[in-house]
């Protein structure tokens, strides 16, 4: 029961959401604490972006499960292969630039003096249209935090406050106590900013202006008369539903209506070839001549 749950759960999927996955980030910092950031920041950003609504996002878990997978297979993984098999219409790339926690001392070490700290954190990133490779937009989020509560130390005793110096490494990455760390609460704001910039790149849906059918399918290619007349790009994806049987009266024969269509597949968009022309690529369930498409 719970497998056919799961398997439910995946094909309904969240209605109209784009499915986006995050991969593992670049890391271009000097930073050598205890957390792999490369994977670690990513997996605090997926959480944010599905926080935010308006997105189905890949867990971290299964994308780092499927790379590790595909490396054993085919070392030079493409994104387009890896959105194919995560089933996904975007991607996510990136760097961290800067990850970053400092302190500064006024006085004599010895003697006592005010302690500063700050924060420093940059993450940049691209949207990438799983279908064909396209880049569709720059992604960006710093961060930068001060704490203008200075610490006090005397006598060489260091202030209370350098435990989130020495001793950050022993929470938990991402968890309520290291987000109220000066560094947390940096890479917080980086990665919100990060989200608002996401907003702004990923295109939003149109609406259709005409009937959207399949008009063929043939040697496992499904083409749709939808072009870019109709706003259709790569990309995009469109539930399948065949036409309700007719219904008549058991008794007179008379033809009463239809029953409601009944979905039985879902197709992505893989080349928009004219006005009212589209090839697209069966994801799951089936496709027939004469099916009415409709927008996830």
């Amino acid at each position: 029961m719970q497998v056919l749950l799961s398997v439910l759960l995946l094909w309904m999927g969240a209605e109209g959401a784009y499915r986006i996955a995050v991969l593992p980030f670049e890391d271009r910092t000097s930073f050598s604490g205890p957390w792999d950031i490369r994977v670690e920041i990513p997996r605090i950003l997926v959480e944010r972006i599905g926080e935010r609504g308006g997105y189905s996002v890949v867990s971290m878990d299964t994308v780092v499960a499927l790379l590790e997978r595909r490396a054993e297979k085919c070392p030079k993984d493409t994104l387009t292969a890896v959105g194919r098999e995560l089933d996904v219409d975007y991607l996510i790339v990136g760097s961290i630039e800067r990850f970053s926690l400092s302190r500064f001392m006024v006085g004599a070490r010895m003697l006592g003096g005010y302690w500063s700290y700050s924060s420093d954190v940059e993450l940049k990133g691209k949207l990438v249209r799983a279908v064909d490779g396209r880049v569709m937009g720059e992604l960006k989020g710093e961060g930068d935090v001060n704490d203008r509560d200075l610490g006090l130390s005397l006598l060489g005793r260091r202030p209370e406050k350098d435990r989130q110096f020495y001793g950050i490494g022993e929470l938990k990455f991402g968890s309520e106590e290291f987000r109220r760390t000066i560094l947390g609460r940096a890479l917080e704001e980086a990665i919100a900013g990060f989200v608002t910039e996401l907003g702004k790149v990923l295109p939003a849906s149109e609406h259709l202006r005409r009937k959207a059918l399949v008009v063929l399918v043939e040697d496992g290619v499904v083409y749709l008369n939808l072009g870019y007349e109709d706003g259709v790009r790569p990309g995009d994806r469109f539930w399948v539903y065949k036409e309700g049987e007719i219904i008549r009266d058991p008794v007179t024969g008379e033809v009463l209506g239809r029953a409601d269509a009944k979905k039985v597949g879902e197709v992505q968009v893989t080349e928009v070839k004219a006005p009212h022309l589209s090839k697209a690529r069966l994801v799951r369930g089936r496709a027939e001549k004469g099916n009415e498409l409709r927008p996830e």
